[in-house]
């Protein structure tokens, strides 16, 4: 595989962060795993693998009946690192909020699988669980970062196919332009102003492939949302995708959906993922978990 083209001259270590080779591509996730492996699960959680639709996974219980309300929920990771271990603990927190039980599917990730691999296997998931007998109204849709955006894909992809809806969907930092990765971001640690771009350029790469990055089921800003159900969208007021989780949300509300935009005081992109180590990020978590309560039904 080609390096990615990046805008700007990063140093020496920026060239070998931001290189597609294996070896880089493993470092990047076996950081995130090793780092995720501090987050603890609250108490009765219970975690078993599975696979709907032959897609690996894990079934997510304890807190929540089991002909009750369920989350699908969909982990972030830019589409090339994330895994149903990294995300448990996020998943886990918010299933004990909402009252629920969760399925959190390993979709195939980028460079090995690019866009439309990872919409195939969510997708196929979904209709799995519907083919389970379960009520579409009783499923919430949840998704941070890449898992955002490919949430919001979902949705958009459901819609196309006339298949049921979800009774809503919960939007953590979502990323839902990979047309446009000029995000502008200064971290307060640094006085670079493109390393958030360089990022997002790398990862959208890999992803994106061949296709047309501003496709509606890559970069779903640009979808037609008219008709989709109850939607909430948070993100940190300073951090990188918070234009877009803004833009996102505004073109619902122009469609007619029910949107709730909630953003918060943060530089952390998906600080919800702390919820285990402070009341005020468990409390940010909660307004998601609470919202899954209200228009999900047990």
């Amino acid at each position: 595989m080609q390096d990615h083209p990046i805008h700007g001259k990063p140093g020496p270590l920026g060239r070998v962060l931001f290189s597609t080779h294996p070896v880089n591509i493993s470092f990047h996730r076996i950081g995130l795993e090793s780092g995720s492996a501090l987050l603890n699960l609250p108490a009765g959680t219970q975690v078993r693998p599975f696979a709907p639709a032959g897609v690996p996974a894990s079934y997510i219980s304890g807190h929540g009946d089991a002909k009750g309300r369920k989350i699908l929920y969909l982990h972030g990771g830019g589409y090339m690192v994330g895994s149903r271990r990294t995300h448990k603990s996020l998943a886990s927190y918010l299933c004990k909020i909402a009252g629920a039980e969760c399925v959190l599917p390993d979709y195939r990730r980028a460079p090995e699988h690019p866009f439309p691999a990872a919409l195939e296997d969510v997708y196929a998931v979904y209709l799995a669980m519907l083919d389970q007998g379960i009520d579409p109204q009783c499923i919430a849709l949840a998704g941070d970062s890449a898992g955002g955006g490919l949430t919001a894909a979902l949705l958009l992809a459901l819609k196309a196919m006339g298949k049921p809806l979800p009774s809503c969907a919960y939007l953590m930092s979502p990323w839902v332009n990979l047309a446009d990765n000029d995000l502008h971001f200064k971290a307060p640690f640094t006085k670079r102003t493109d390393i958030a771009d360089w990022f997002c350029h790398f990862m959208s790469h890999m992803y994106v492939g061949q296709c047309d990055p501003a496709h509606p089921f890559v970069s779903p800003v640009f979808g037609d949302f008219q008709g989709l159900p109850p939607l909430f969208v948070t993100v940190g007021k300073y951090e990188p995708l918070c234009r877009q989780a803004e833009e996102l949300a505004e073109r619902a509300q122009m469609a007619g959906v029910d949107v709730t935009f909630k953003p918060y005081r943060s530089y952390v992109h998906v600080l919800q993922a702390l919820a285990p180590f402070s009341k005020r990020i468990h409390g940010l978590l909660a307004k998601g978990g609470d919202f899954i309560h209200e228009h999900c039904p047990a």
